[in-house]
């Protein structure tokens, strides 16, 4: 009965016992640490701060986290804390206390730092796990209770078993702890470090200063790479053997001994000799030092070794070496820093990564179960590929752009009376904005994978002091010259911080893609139906020719007639369309020579691209056009020549072929007014731009606030069945046409001229190439399994290997300076090509100047007339480049067109290393 009488009681008290026990493993999400975040703080931050916790079981156990100053590892450890003994003592005085003893030894920035590593300790509730630990151990026993640590095998030092922790207990998903909130976390965020292979390992320099430097170890490679140093270029190929050195071995001689040899001896196993340089002391792993003749081998696991000193008076910087197995290389993860969550991100990519993983962390939080740190987010970016551009498109600019943006700063703004700014001067003519830009997208056109966004200016050109932002050491003398006054550094700066800060990445960033349009407007008109089905009678106008211009009077002269220089007779086919001017052609065909849809891309003529974009407004499917009003026989005649040898000499169109006559034309269609552009117009509805939007995927509505998503779809939603599912994010920024809302004139005619009003990014661009050369819906993406794809984007082989033997020739161009690359296919002209087009075209009147260089470069089938066409299975470059002008040592002008082709040529050593062999 008194049992009975008790049950309510005992009932209470065993659900309150088992509230108290399990709600804090019931609670939100915020009040819980998913295990990987802390596992990486351990494995990284803990460590390589120089932290380890050893455990000594003699009577009792007792554990002790102690710290190792990584400069001088042979100096005593200093006791920071000691486990289940000073649990009671507060957080706020073990933190004071291990500064002090850090301070005396390694100075205050050390002590700052490895004591906020310290805090997350505390923090992360891993001291009050490992508290409760060690309080449950049993005496001399041989393997204690001590979650959620990992302990390593047991060794005897005098009378002491000594054990050290070794990592955390995977077996523990999560773990309470005393933080505000649970960092939200997706995972991991790695990139290729240069190869697909699993078998490999990744080996990485990372300095005190600067990026990091990799290379690869193959096992079942025979090659012996160059000395690996801080600051050394990457792409280079897998090889057997690497010797670590201090500085270039190239430049200074005192770096030939290495300080640590590496080698690859089978998948996941590494044998890792110490080296004999007489200026570095011997690298350590943990307080194992590593003299000239004795080795370690390392299986599967991350190996990590203490930075090098290098004791000398040479400008050598301290570095640590790590050993990654498999291909990946780290570009974000967790870290703890004073006992708050934050990422790391590896600083050459951090300021256009960082918006994509912020995105990631705010779906995160409304959803635990989408957390999988098992599965890391892994790029298509090939790292060492991104690197060795950077540094590469860094040291071309600093060589053929900044001394002549200086020049001109000089000239014309810092010595200009009553001015101080550096904007654009009234009437001043090739103007120079401070802190040009310029960007390289590498896209695999068989995948769209895409490997490699270098960016100019670089984000290390910018920093912050105290908060503010600054101009990296070295680069204000780059930017704006030594002798550049005090209000025009401060405009330099402004100029830059909006360059790094809203721009993140040149090859994101919208700008006038010029000539390079001219490919995509013509494979418009190849096929008879569009990807939407229907037919709008478009297909006609692949088979375009135009009358050339007439010859000029005299030399010197304008190529057009006095009339035709009148505003009001402005005209194309008749329509008061434009172009204005001498904006009607390039001045290579006069007279009775046509221009054919070969002398449209190879010479880039602009009034075939404006009579091709005018001719796709009117409506085919109609007669007689009632809207033109002054029709020039000489200047508006066109014909259509149904076929043609590419290479032979163009025959003459016959007579009846020829329209001479506005009576010929159709009508305009209903989406444009050919006078004025009403409110009732509706261009995007136009079918020139509605193939656009099928084949290409660009929209034709002006968007300047949105963005692009879809590079970054799959890695934020990889299951979004739609764009619509998928919420912009970073300052990728989408392709657009950007239409005009003024009267139809020159900037109507710029959309198909790719100048003017038609924006597009580098990496858009790219895709759009990569379909041209593979015939297939490419699109581009950052990680991914690329869709199986096999339909054809466009149906009429015929035409499409037509479209793509023009472009194979498009590097004979005068103005195209490609040796490199003409070497390379030299070497096998049946199975390499190249399809390419140039653009240059201005942002504003007289106002920056942008070079495009768009190239497919890689493997090639042989067509029926045994030219090379492109076949997909290669690399997609895409290149742009403000402010280019120069005259070279022969005096020859060298255009923005021009000057980007030798940019890119001069980046083939490096681009060949991801074409196949």
């Amino acid at each position: 009965m008194r049992l009975a009488a008790l049950f309510p009681v005992l009932f209470v008290g065993l659900v309150l016992a088992v509230a108290v026990c399990l709600y804090p493993y019931m609670n939100e999400s915020d009040d819980a640490i998913a295990w990987p975040a802390l596992s990486s703080y351990y494995n990284r931050d803990f460590r390589e701060a120089g932290f380890r916790i050893r455990c000594e079981t003699t009577t009792r156990t007792q554990c002790t986290v102690q710290w190792t100053n990584p400069i001088d590892p042979k100096a005593a450890a200093i006791d920071a804390y000691r486990i289940g003994i000073e649990q009671d003592v507060r957080r706020d005085e073990v933190l004071p206390r291990f500064y002090r003893q850090v301070e005396a030894v390694a100075g205050e920035p050390e002590a700052r730092r490895v004591t906020a590593v310290l805090d997350a300790f505390f923090q992360s509730g891993l001291r009050r796990l490992a508290d409760r630990g060690v309080r449950r151990a049993a005496s001399r026993v041989e393997s204690f209770q001590f979650p959620p640590f990992r302990l390593a095998a047991s060794r005897i030092i005098g009378r002491r078993e000594v054990r050290d922790v070794d990592g955390i207990d995977a077996s523990y998903s999560t773990i309470l702890t005393g933080l505000p909130k649970r960092p939200a976390y997706r995972a991991d965020v790695y990139a290729s470090a240069g190869t697909t292979s699993d078998t490999v390992s990744t080996v990485r320099i990372v300095p005190s200063q600067g990026a990091c430097s990799t290379r690869v170890l193959d096992p079942a490679s025979n090659l012996i790479c160059t000395a690996l140093h801080p600051g050394a270029e990457g792409a280079a190929l897998p090889c057997k053997k690497i010797d670590i050195t201090v500085c270039d071995p190239q430049k200074d001689f005192q770096c030939r001994n290495p300080v640590l040899q590496l080698h690859a001896l089978a998948p996941g196993v590494t044998m890792v000799r110490g080296g004999a340089s007489p200026i570095g002391r011997p690298l350590v792993r943990g307080a194992l030092e590593l003299a000239a003749d004795e080795m370690v081998i390392l299986r599967q696991e991350d190996g990590r070794f203490e930075p090098i000193h290098v004791e000398t008076n040479a400008p050598y910087q301290d570095f640590r070496v790590e050993l990654v197995y498999g291909s990946r290389a780290p570009l974000s993860r967790q870290r703890m820093v004073n006992g708050r969550w934050e990422r790391w991100y590896e600083p050459t990519v951090r300021p256009w990564v960082e918006p994509l993983v912020n995105r990631w962390d705010q779906l995160a939080r409304g959803d635990v179960k989408t957390l999988d740190a098992k599965a890391p987010v892994i790029l298509a970016l090939d790292l060492n590929l991104q690197r060795a551009l950077e540094d590469r498109l860094a040291e071309w600019m600093r060589t053929n752009v900044e001394k002549r943006v200086v020049q001109h700063l000089i000239d014309f703004h810092y010595n200009a009376k009553g001015r101080r700014d550096i904007d654009l001067r009234p009437g001043e003519r090739q103007h120079r904005r401070a802190v040009p830009q310029a960007g390289v997208t590498v896209l695999d056109a068989e995948t769209g994978r895409i490997l490699a966004v270098a960016s100019y200016p670089p984000a290390k050109a910018f920093t912050t002091r105290n908060g503010e932002p600054a101009i990296a050491p070295g680069w204000r003398e780059r930017f704006g010259g030594s002798a550049a006054p005090d209000w025009a550094r401060r405009q330099i700066l402004e100029v830059l911080t909006d360059r790094i800060s809203e721009d993140t990445n040149a090859n994101f960033v919208t700008h006038p893609i010029g000539s390079t349009f001219k490919p995509i407007l013509l494979s418009l008109m190849i096929d008879t139906a569009p990807p939407g089905g229907g037919s709008d009678s478009l297909a006609s106008l692949f088979d375009l020719v135009v009358a050339g211009h007439p010859a000029a009077p005299s030399p010197g002269q304008p190529l057009e007639c006095p009339a035709c220089a009148a505003v009001e007779h402005q005209a194309t086919a008749g329509l008061p369309l434009g172009p204005w001017g001498s904006e009607d052609g390039g001045g290579t065909h006069r007279g009775d020579p046509w221009i054919d849809r070969a002398d449209f891309i190879v010479s880039s003529c602009n009034k075939y691209a404006i009579t091709l974009g005018v001719l796709s407004m009117l409506d085919w499917s109609k007669q007689r056009n009632d809207a033109a009003c002054c029709w020039n026989a000489t200047r508006d005649r066109f014909a259509f020549v149904p076929s043609f040898d590419v290479n032979g000499p163009w025959p003459a169109p016959a007579p009846n072929q020829i329209v001479s006559s506005p009576q010929a034309l159709p009508p305009v269609g209903p989406w444009l007014d050919a006078r004025t552009v009403s409110t009732n117009a509706s261009f995007p509805e136009a079918p020139v731009f509605r193939r656009l939007r099928g084949y290409y995927d660009v929209s034709s509505r002006s968007q300047p606030n949105a963005y692009d998503p879809q590079p970054w779809a799959p890695c934020v939603m990889p299951n979004a069945a739609t764009n619509t599912q998928t919420p912009p994010m970073g300052t990728v920024v989408r392709t657009q046409l950007m239409l005009t809302g003024q009267p139809i004139g020159p900037a109507f005619t710029n959309l198909f001229t790719g100048a003017g009003h038609n924006w597009w990014t580098n990496v858009k661009l790219a895709e759009a190439y990569a379909r041209l050369a593979s015939n297939r819906a490419i699109q581009a993406r950052f990680c991914g399994d690329p869709a199986a794809n096999a339909t054809k984007l466009f149906q009429w082989d015929e035409r499409y290997q037509d479209l793509a033997h023009i472009l194979s020739r498009q590097k004979t161009a005068p103005w195209v300076r490609i040796d490199k690359i003409e070497t390379w296919l030299r070497g096998a002209p049946d199975h390499r090509g190249t399809l390419s087009k140039t653009g240059t075209s201005l942002r504003s009147a007289g106002y920056q100047s942008t070079g495009i260089f768009a190239i497919y470069i890689g493997n090639a089938t042989v067509g029926p007339d045994g030219h090379a066409l492109g076949g997909g299975k290669g690399i997609v470059v895409v290149a742009h480049v403000d402010e280019v002008a120069w005259k070279d040592p022969g005096k020859k002008e060298v255009g923005g067109s021009e000057a980007v082709t030798m940019l890119v040529n001069s980046l083939f050593r490096t681009l060949s290393t991801r074409l196949e062999p």
